[in-house]
């Protein structure tokens, strides 16, 4: 189940290197409740990092949204 995540984290197109629950929703094919859930349990190894980053709503402007960065597993020294 987190391996899911940070595969489709390794497959997001994003400029920024985080991910909206939409876009991982997208990505898994999933629910936005399901999302919420598995980052929800990430989170607690410490790994999750809540970051604001700009994305064009359905109006065409640019806007602030809440999108996740998961960090490496300690050890892991390949970058992502």
């Amino acid at each position: 189940m987190l391996l899911e995540l940070e595969k489709a984290l390794t497959q997001a197109d994003t400029p920024d290197d985080a991910v909206t629950t939409g876009e991982l929703a997208d990505l898994l094919g999933v629910g936005d409740a399901a999302i919420r859930k598995r980052l929800k349990k990430l989170s607690k190894t410490g790994r999750v990092v809540p970051v604001r980053v700009y994305r064009e709503s359905l109006t065409g402007t640019s806007r602030l949204v809440w999108a996740y960065r998961i960090l490496p597993e300690p050890g892991d020294d390949t970058g992502k």
